[in-house]
């Protein structure tokens, strides 16, 4: 082999191993979606599949049922997302709020949302999260029962019906307090394995209760809030980790397999 071949030959080297490098740095890169609610006081939506006007591209799906969401400073003077329910829910279908820039991959997700409710009844509140996201027929739902002996519960929407799938490992001692914050999170442990847990919010929290699932019916979607009552939410956040796309795979693929092409044909 000549000297010249041979430089080509590393540089071909030294060119895929940075693309492939590159392609695992994206792979690898945390990304971070969030909403606080803060803002502007009295912006509003109901159901209709565009982005509204709370902002921060958020979309309330097309449904048959119906709900207002809108941003308020009361109870919160630091501003909250006052989800109001309107016309009748079925106890176990959530009224979802979305957003395209919280992804939930199969290679990882947690998203977590602070939530309160001014009822501590039974009936009639269910804060919740989506994930998993396809249509509105088609998606993942955890939600809170915050009444004492409450419990954390996952569903899978799939073609409309409704499956219940979680597995509580504890339960509510009493009621959540009304208008009072705690965050609730839902964390995906790889492909199909989900975990959850409610917690006080501040700089020292104390785990109310967990919960835990698997399901492997979608492998992908975005995230957002599911509602099932009259609560209020703040904080939104959503970290996961972006995988590259096929086309992008490909094309790395493809682009190291020219340049040994090119090399051979130089030899």
């Amino acid at each position: 082999m000549s000297r010249s071949h041979s430089l080509l030959l590393a540089a071909c080297g030294g060119v895929v191993a940075v693309v492939l490098a590159g392609a695992s740095a994206v792979q690898a890169a945390p990304v971070n979606f969030s909403d606080t609610f803060s803002g502007p006081t009295g912006s509003s939506a109901s159901y209709g599949g565009t982005p509204d006007t709370i902002g921060n591209g958020w979309v309330i799906p097309s449904s048959s049922q119906s709900s207002t969401w809108q941003i308020t400073d009361t109870p919160f003077s630091g501003g909250a997302l006052d989800a109001q329910q309107i016309g009748t829910f079925g106890n176990n279908v959530p009224a979802p709020m979305v957003n395209p820039g919280a992804e939930t991959p199969a290679t990882g997700f947690n998203i977590s949302v602070d939530v309160a409710t001014p009822v501590a009844a039974m009936t009639g509140d269910y804060p919740g999260l989506v994930f998993n996201y396809q249509n509105a027929n088609n998606y993942d739902y955890v939600r809170i029962i915050t009444a004492t002996d409450g419990q954390i519960q996952m569903f899978t929407v799939v073609s409309g019906t409704t499956s219940y799938l979680s597995n509580s490992s504890g339960t509510l001692a009493s009621s959540l307090a009304v208008n009072t914050m705690y965050q609730f999170t839902a964390t995906a442990n790889g492909a199909g394995s989900f975990s959850f847990s409610l917690s006080t919010t501040g700089s020292s929290p104390t785990t109310l209760m967990t919960a835990s699932a698997t399901n492997s019916q979608f492998t992908s979607g975005i995230g957002g809030i599911g509602e099932a009552g009259n609560d209020y939410y703040s904080n939104f956040s959503d970290t996961y980790t972006p995988v590259p796309e096929p086309a992008t795979l490909g094309l790395v693929m493809a682009g190291g397999m020219g340049l040994l092409l090119l090399k051979r044909r130089q030899a």
